[in-house]
């Protein structure tokens, strides 16, 4: 009887792999693999980050250094420090309010954008991951033309 099931689980084991490996070839299907630096990266997933945060509305600019766990979204990261107005969308939160100023206030042309290590970013603020120490920044600022 033992015989007999560790036959059957190993039949079952081979199929499954054969299957694995028919799948790679076929467009549109992807097999992920986990690397050991994967894994030992997530090992350290609770170790803390610094985090810089600065507010620029064009007239002043606010900064703050907070630390934090990796994985933080840069929505979370900035919540910390400012009173955050956004709207969700199927693609993520949009920012239009930063301590209290709103976007295209008396047709300015300006609106909230956020950059991390001094790049603009395009990415929803909420679906922006941090796992390293990385600099944030707000700007109130006419659109920027890298992203027209």
């Amino acid at each position: 009887m033992k015989l007999f099931l560790f036959s059957l689980i190993f039949l079952a084991t081979t199929i499954s792999l054969i299957g694995c490996i028919g799948l790679q070839n076929q467009p549109g299907i992807s097999i992920a693999t986990i690397s050991p630096a994967a894994i030992q990266d997530n090992n350290n997933a609770s170790a803390n980050i610094t985090i810089t945060l600065i507010v620029n509305d064009g007239k002043i600019s606010t900064t703050r250094i907070i630390e934090s766990q990796r994985g933080i979204s840069a929505l979370e990261a900035f919540q910390r420090v400012a009173q955050i107005g956004y709207k969700k969308y199927p693609f993520g939160s949009y920012v239009y309010s930063v301590g209290g100023l709103k976007e295209n206030t008396d047709n300015s042309g300006k609106y909230w954008q956020y950059y991390v290590d001094g790049r603009i970013v395009m990415v929803a603020v909420d679906n922006y991951k941090l796992n390293s120490d990385a600099e944030l920044e707000f700007r109130f600022e006419k659109q920027n033309p890298a992203i027209k």
